[in-house]
């Protein structure tokens, strides 16, 4: 294939995936309550707040104690959720400009504080989810908030141990009916175990969706490719929401520049 066609290609790809983290920032300042609750549900994790323990109303049984709440600054965080996710678009839209830039193109396709907490964050996800998964959650650790991967599979036979009373489920899924997750929500409901669901997924009517106790809108209009529908730009919106969950939360608990660096003691990140 030519060269200009590889950069043509490498172009139309990275405006769709601008376009869909676009998308999602304006649907996220338009309608933030979902990703309220997500961020509370997390924040409440981390901090050992009493809701951690409480299993959320609809899961409860009749006549179980509400849930009490705690109050943050939602509006802040929607902005900037909103500037984050629209910070990640406009670098690709950079990169779209740069991509399309003779005669430099080709060379570049080429080369191209806190105590200890009580309760942590456990991610998952499986085939490409499970690589978001896996990344978010160590964007979680280096920014100070203490996360763990499950595979779901491994959970369904033994691994589910290592959900504890009052933890947080972080579970990414483009559909919301990836049949190893579904099933290790359907347990953590059966069992009423105290641990709160928040999905990153792209439907809020699937299984994972209903499920769950927050939803965080993942929706994409298509791949990058309508010729090949590989997971691409929802990949790309999955792990630019997880980064904003990460970062929202490293804000909330006022974690540091020099705490960063802490977690980096090797690199150029922590020098």
């Amino acid at each position: 294939m030519p060269v200009d066609c590889v950069v043509a290609q490498a172009h139309r790809v990275l405006l769709q995936q601008a376009n869909a983290l676009t998308q999602c920032a304006e649907r996220l300042l338009k309608q933030p309550d979902a990703y309220d609750s997500a961020i509370r549900i997390l924040y409440e994790t981390l901090q050992g707040h009493p809701n951690a323990y409480r299993l959320s109303a609809q899961w409860r049984p009749a006549g179980a104690e509400d849930n009490a709440s705690v109050c943050t600054d939602d509006s802040a965080q929607d902005q900037h959720a909103g500037e984050d996710m629209t910070g990640v678009a406009s670098g690709l839209n950079n990169c779209c400009r740069e991509c399309g830039a003779p005669p430099t193109a080709s060379a570049h396709m080429h080369h191209a504080s806190w105590a200890p907490r009580p309760c942590k964050i456990v991610v998952t996800g499986v085939g490409k989810s499970g690589h978001v998964a896996r990344k978010v959650c160590a964007t979680l650790q280096s920014t100070g908030s203490l996360a763990v991967f499950l595979h779901p599979t491994e959970a369904l036979h033994g691994d589910l141990g290592v959900l504890a009373p009052g933890d947080a489920l972080l579970v990414f899924s483009h559909s919301g009916r990836t049949e190893e997750l579904v099933r290790l929500v359907q347990v953590l409901r059966e069992q009423q175990r105290a641990c709160r669901v928040v999905a990153v997924c792209g439907n809020a009517s699937s299984p994972l969706g209903l499920l769950s106790d927050a939803w965080v809108d993942a929706r994409v209009d298509a791949e990058s490719d309508p010729a090949l529908p590989a997971p691409t730009a929802s990949t790309t919106l999955a792990l630019a929401l997880g980064d904003c969950l990460a970062l929202a939360l490293a804000r909330m608990r006022a974690v540091t520049a020099r705490d960063f660096a802490e977690n980096h003691p090797g690199g150029n990140l922590g020098r």
